[in-house]
């Protein structure tokens, strides 16, 4: 996921993180509260919705606070991301 996108596998992974915050079946509404808590305990955000893994609902909503929030964590695993001409490290959607 850090190299080529692939919106099946990150929606996969997303109903597997909501089983394992609360069991089988696997669910989207499940996912959606798990993703929720998980936002609200590690963020504290409050005014937000994730409702898809692949980022490409409609109804998704973080704002440019929130977004930058979630790269800054992401900061001790830069050096998973692809390296462009050795300088730069980013992922697109494409």
């Amino acid at each position: 996921m850090l190299e080529y996108s692939n919106n099946f596998i990150a929606n996969d992974l997303f109903l597997l993180l909501g089983m394992r915050a609360t069991g089988l079946p696997l669910d989207m509404a499940k996912a959606q509260r798990a993703a929720d808590a998980w936002a609200r305990e590690t963020f504290g955000w409050r005014d937000h919705r994730i409702e898809d893994g692949a980022g490409l609902s409609p109804g998704n909503r973080l704002s440019a606070r929130q977004l930058l929030d979630a790269v800054k964590a992401f900061a001790p695993y830069r050096e998973l991301l692809p390296s462009q001409n050795g300088a730069v490290r980013a992922k697109t959607g494409t």
